[in-house]
C-alpha cells in the first residue's frame, strides 16, 4: 500500500506497485476504454435537436479538446505506470511539493471523476430500454405502455420498465466484473467488435450507401436551429450544450483507467490512449454530422433518443422494406452491445478510481478491499447499487447533468498537473512525450473546462429543467469531505490510539 497524501514526499514513491493484477495489454485497455466513444449514442440526439447545424462544430471542438486531453494523459500514464483509477490519479504526483494540498487534490479529483463515470451504467441501461421499445414500435407497431412514475415535489419522472431491464443487466455486468480484468477484457472485446463497428459505419454510411439522402442544407450554414449564432440566445444555448458534450466526448480518455493492469504499462499507455483519441475524433465528428444531413434537426427533435432506429431504417433500404427492417434490428442490437460495453467500463473504471484514493490513504480503507480475482469488489458493489437508484432520475440528459458536476471539473487539476510536471520534473523518464509546443496549451484547456463547468452547468440545468439533478450532483460531490476526514481523523488514528492504550496497560502492571 502507498502512504497517505500527507506522508508521500517524493515523486519516485508513485512507482510503488498496487495489488491489481496485470492480465491485459494495450488492446484490452483500448477495447474496454471504447466505453467513452460509445457514449455518443446517448448525446447525439439531444444535442443535434437542440443546436441544429451548430451541433457539428460543437461536437468537433469538444472532440479536439478530448484528443488533447488524451495526449497529456498518455505522457503521464507512461510516467506513472503503477497508478490505476484513470486520469485523476496522475495529478497527485505533480502536487507532492505541497503534501497537504496533494492529498486533497488526489482525493477530491478522483471522487469527482468517480461521480463522472459511475452513472454511465444507469444512463446506458435506460437507453437500452428505449431502443428495445423503438424497435418493437417500428417493426410491429407495438407501443409499450410501461408505467411511468412522477416523483412528488421533484419534477422527475421515470420508466419502471427501463429500470427493471437496467437493474438486471447491471447485475449481469457486475458479476462479469467480479472475475477480474482478463474476463472483463474478453467480454469487452466481443462487445467492442459488435459495437465500435456500427458507430463507424453509421458515421459514413449515408455518404457511401445512400448519398441521395444526404442534404448538406441541413448543416450549412451553421446556425442554431435556424437562427444566427451571434444572437445572445444562440450563444447561451451553445455554452449550455458544451456542458453536455464535454460529459461525452472527453470520455475517450477511459483507457487510462486500465494502464496499471497492462503487462507493460509504459509502452501500452500511449498505444491505448492515443488510439482511443483517434477513434473518438472520427466518431464524435461523423456520427452527429451523419444524422443531421439525413434527418435534419426537426425530425431528430421528435424522438432524440430513438433516432438511431429511424436512421438505420432509412439508410438500409427504407424503414418498411425487409432490408430496412433487418438493418434496423442489426444496428439496434449492435448499439445495445455498445451500451453494455460502456456500462461494463463504468462499473470497473470508476471502482478503480475510488480504490486508488483509498490506497493513497485519503479515503476509508474498505474501498481497498480486493476479492480473490484481484478486483475492488466493494467499490463495484457500491457503484452498482447506487446506479439503480440514479435510474429514477428518468431521462439520460438529466443523468448527464448530475454526473458532469463531477466529471468535467476533475480534469482541471490533471491538466495543471501536466504543466507542473513538465516544469518541476523535466528529467523524469517519459516513455511517451507530448510535443513541447503543446505544453502551454494544457493550462489554457484547464481554464476552458473550468469556464464550461462553472457557467455552462448552471445555465443548462436551469434552462433545460434539470436543476434538481444538478444540486444532487453537488451534494454527492461534497460527500468527499466526510469521507476524507473519516479516514484521516478516525481510521488513521486507530493504530496510534491502540498503541497508547497498550503502553498505559503495561505501566499499570
Amino acid at each position: 500500500m502507498q502512504a497517505s497524501g500527507s506522508q508521500v514526499r517524493d515523486i519516485e514513491s508513485m512507482q510503488v506497485k498496487t495489488e491489481l493484477r496485470r492480465e491485459t495489454n494495450w488492446i484490452g485497455a483500448f477495447v474496454i476504454g471504447l466505453a467513452g466513444t460509445i457514449l455518443v449514442t446517448g448525446v447525439t440526439g439531444p444535442v443535434d435537436a437542440a443546436l441544429g447545424a451548430m451541433a457539428v462544430p460543437v461536437f468537433f471542438a469538444t472532440a479536439v479538446m478530448g484528443v488533447l486531453l488524451c495526449f497529456y494523459l498518455a505522457e503521464m500514464a507512461a510516467m506513472f505506470p503503477e497508478r490505476t483509477g484513470g486520469s485523476p490519479t496522475y495529478a497527485y504526483p505533480a502536487f507532492l511539493k505541497w503534501p497537504r494540498l496533494a492529498g486533497h487534490v488526489n482525493s477530491f479529483t478522483s471522487w469527482a471523476y468517480w461521480l463522472g463515470w459511475a452513472p454511465v451504467l444507469s444512463v446506458n441501461m435506460l437507453l437500452v430500454g428505449i431502443y428495445i421499445e423503438a424497435l418493437f414500435k417500428s417493426t410491429w407497431n407495438v407501443d409499450f405502455s410501461i408505467t411511468t412514475v412522477q416523483i412528488p415535489n421533484v419534477g422527475l419522472q421515470t420508466n419502471l420498465g427501463a429500470i427493471l431491464i437496467g437493474a438486471l443487466l447491471s447485475v449481469v455486468l457486475y458479476l462479469v466484473s467480479l472475475y477480474g480484468i482478463r474476463l472483463s477484457a474478453a467480454v469487452g472485446i466481443v462487445l467492442a467488435i459488435a459495437s465500435g463497428l456500427p458507430l463507424v459505419i453509421l458515421g459514413f454510411a449515408p455518404f457511401i450507401f445512400s448519398p441521395h439522402l444526404v442534404h448538406f442544407s441541413n448543416v450549412l450554414p451553421f446556425t442554431v436551429v435556424g437562427k444566427s449564432f451571434w444572437e445572445a440566445a444562440s450563444i447561451s444555448l451553445v455554452v449550455q450544450f458544451f456542458f453536455l458534450t464535454t460529459w461525452n466526448a472527453l470520455a475517450m480518455e477511459a483507457a487510462a483507467c486500465y494502464v496499471g493492469e497492462c503487462s507493460d504499462p509504459a509502452k501500452d499507455a500511449p498505444k491505448a490512449i492515443i488510439g482511443e483519441a483517434a477513434l473518438g475524433l472520427v466518431i464524435y465528428t461523423m456520427v452527429p454530422l451523419a444524422f443531421l444531413v439525413v434527418l435534419g434537426f426537426k425530425a431528430i427533435a421528435i424522438d432524440p433518443y430513438a433516432m438511431f432506429v429511424t436512421f438505420a431504417g432509412k439508410i438500409f433500404g427504407g424503414q418498411h422494406s425487409a432490408v430496412g427492417l433487418a438493418g434496423q434490428w442489426i444496428i439496434s442490437l449492435l448499439l445495445i452491445a455498445a451500451l453494455m460495453l460502456s456500462a461494463l467500463n463504468a462499473i470497473m473504471g470508476s471502482a478503480r478510481s475510488v480504490y486508488q484514493i483509498a490506497v493513497d490513504g485519503d479515503f476509508p480503507r474498505f474501498f481497498t478491499h480486493l476479492n480473490r480475482h484481484g478486483v475492488p469488489d466493494v467499490s463495484m458493489t457500491i457503484n452498482t447499487v447506487m446506479n439503480i437508484g440514479v435510474m429514477f432520475f428518468g431521462g439520460a440528459a438529466t443523468i448527464y447533468v448530475f454526473s458532469n458536476v463531477g466529471y468535467l471539473i476533475s480534469f482541471v487539476p490533471v491538466l495543471i498537473a501536466f504543466w507542473l510536471l513538465r516544469r518541476n520534473e523535466p528529467n523524469h523518464a517519459r516513455p511517451y512525450r507530448v510535443p513541447n509546443w503543446l505544453t502551454p496549451v494544457a493550462p489554457v484547456l484547464a481554464v476552458i473546462f473550468f469556464l464550461i463547468w462553472i457557467v455552462g452547468g448552471p445555465l443548462y440545468s436551469f434552462n433545460q429543467g434539470t436543476g434538481v439533478a444538478y444540486f444532487i450532483g453537488w451534494a454527492v460531490l461534497l460527500t468527499y469531505v466526510p469521507l476524507y476526514y473519516y479516514r484521516k481523523l478516525v481510521e488513521d488514528r486507530r493504530p496510534a490510539a491502540a498503541g497508547i492504550a497498550g503502553t498505559t496497560k503495561g505501566l499499570a502492571k
